[in-house]
């Protein structure tokens, strides 16, 4: 049995051609999400969700031309944003992304949009959720004129393939809108209230893992999935329950088969009626980013280039520093966290002998494991029971002090994913069914 996955990621679109029998991969396709909308307000972060929808279709194209016993399709991608569909399905806005700001702007008191909505309903609220999107613009007059309900752009996706009139979200989407209930599994029909939403305008909510329809040869389609919950099915593949994953950002995922609570982590539904706690870091590899620009700032003083073996250099510099030396102690919360978006980082314990690059590289790659080791302390030591952690992401793929690090830290042996792209991988695998 084979089966294609898709992945409408906001930098990239994705896709995997998956052999259910032999877990393999048999094809892998990324290109760019060229969807990217310029607008005048800054606050703005919106996508043309019809060219995102031309590259999927063309990725799939290309795949059922060389696969054409293609016998299911699994979806995710970006979780978090909206776009608004009339009551054919069809997509009547742009894609509102996760990024999307207008939940940080004034409202009523001093409060913000995020604000009134966590106040009045109870929930963890942010900007760039599909439910404080779609409450800024009600307030403000924008829904577009015939609005009959909104999606995730992966549901959208679905909803193409299948020609189905209305959205229906799998338990991780829904969740990733806001104001949705661990424990019913659907939206909260109080907060919902207390919040001024409309309930008409709520999309449908799947019962786990359904089909929503098949594609106009006959193609099975399911329910799109969470791109963090499809990332920890490509990488762990039912087999390991901790995942961590640094690229540009950070995040830890530990898989639960119950409902629990954790101060300072999400828990987020998974597929077969498991849960994932998911602690997320907003700088991540950017900070080991960030100290790569400024040594290129340096070199490019004077004059030189040295950017393609700059990361090469930075590691095998971080790699001549010994455990028994001084080192720095370096905070990389550069952009604050989720609970305390205020704070900033700091690099202590400078000394004559340790301010060096290879110091502050080593450091660096310190401080962005122990955040994730941070969260990881928030489980519930029912969780933390594992001797075996799945990495992933290309800060982790291509950098084996950061590797070293993670594992040690941990106490755990690291295995890498061998999956690129996890995402896609996790929902052709929930197509397997």
């Amino acid at each position: 049995m084979i089966t294609v996955g898709l992945d409408a990621g906001t930098t990239t679109i994705s896709g995997v051609v998956y052999d259910c029998a032999t877990r393999s991969v048999l094809k892998t396709r990324t290109l760019p999400n060229k969807g990217q909308i310029n607008t005048a307000a800054s606050w703005q972060n919106l996508q043309d969700a019809a060219i995102i929808w031309d590259t999927c279709q063309s990725l799939l194209d290309g795949f059922l031309k060389e696969y054409p016993d293609i016998a299911g399709i699994g979806l995710t991608g970006q979780m978090h944003g909206i776009v608004y569909v009339d009551k054919n399905g069809q997509a009547i806005s742009p894609l509102a992304t996760w990024q999307d700001g207008r939940g940080d702007k004034p409202y009523q008191n001093g409060n913000t949009y995020v604000d009134h909505l966590i106040n009045k309903s109870d929930h963890h609220m942010a900007t760039g959720f599909g439910l404080t999107t779609y409450f800024y613009d009600l307030q403000n007059g924008l829904l577009p004129d015939g609005t009959a309900s909104l999606c995730t752009i992966a549901d959208y996706i679905g909803i193409r393939l299948t020609r189905r009139k209305r959205p229906l979200l799998h338990a991780s989407n829904a969740h990733g809108l806001g104001l949705f209930d661990l424990e019913q599994m659907q939206f909260d029909e109080e907060a919902v209230d207390k919040a001024g939403i409309d309930p008409e305008i709520l999309p449908g909510v799947a019962q786990g893992e359904t089909g929503i329809g098949e594609t106009a040869s006959g193609i099975p389609v399911w329910t799109a999935i969470g791109d963090n919950q499809a990332s920890f099915l490509g990488a762990a593949c039912n087999d390991y329950d901790v995942v961590a994953n640094i690229g540009t950002s950070s995040q830890l995922s530990v898989r639960s088969k119950s409902l629990v609570t954790a101060e300072g982590l999400d828990i987020r539904p998974y597929v077969n009626g498991e849960y994932i706690l998911v602690g997320a870091g907003l700088c991540g590899g950017s900070a080991y980013a960030l100290l790569h620009g400024l040594l290129q700032e340096v070199l490019e003083m004077y004059g030189l280039d040295g950017r393609d073996k700059l990361y090469e250099k930075m590691e095998q510099a971080a790699g001549r520093v010994k455990d028994d030396e001084n080192l720095l102690e370096i905070d990389t919360r550069f952009r604050g966290s989720r609970i305390k978006p205020e704070i900033r980082g700091a690099i202590t314990l400078i000394g004559i002998d340790n301010f060096s690059v290879g110091h502050l590289a080593q450091g660096v790659m310190r401080g962005i494991v122990n955040e994730l080791y941070e969260f990881y302390l928030q489980v519930p030591i029912n969780l933390r029971t594992t001797e075996v952690m799945v990495g992933g992401g290309n800060a982790l793929r291509h950098n084996t002090t950061l590797r070293a690090l993670l594992a040690e830290q941990f106490g755990m042996d690291l295995i890498i994913s061998p999956h690129i792209e996890e995402g896609a991988v996790g929902a052709s695998m929930l197509a397997c069914q």
